[in-house]
């Protein structure tokens, strides 16, 4: 199966205005890690599971990057990448500025 890649620009950055509207809200069940671009729907207290599609209009979702995001903690700054470590991290690692500079 070929999937479209992913349109994150129709609506400001979100696929679909249901999932901007669930991304946006304070208690939503929709959770998005900006500095790994991840996903996830909220399953319980402290877990969450990833998700590769939109629930509501079907688009492909970007892909994880959290593997580059250690990589690049270890190659440009020497660190082991730690999640403890991360509100020490520049602050463009705490973000998503850290992937939009890179054009990933």
């Amino acid at each position: 199966m070929i999937f479209d890649k992913p349109d994150l620009t129709s609506i400001g950055g979100y696929c679909c205005q249901a999932m901007k509207g669930y991304i946006e809200s304070e208690d939503s069940l929709i959770l998005y890690q900006p500095y790994f671009r991840v996903y996830a729907v909220k399953v319980g207290n402290n877990i969450a599971q990833q998700i590769h599609f939109c629930p509501w209009c079907g688009k492909i979702l970007p892909h994880d990057l959290s593997n580059s995001f250690f990589e690049t903690v270890r190659k440009e700054l020497g660190l082991d990448g730690n999640l403890s470590e991360i509100k020490n991290l520049p602050t463009e690692f705490q973000t998503d500025e850290w992937w939009k500079k890179r054009g990933l």
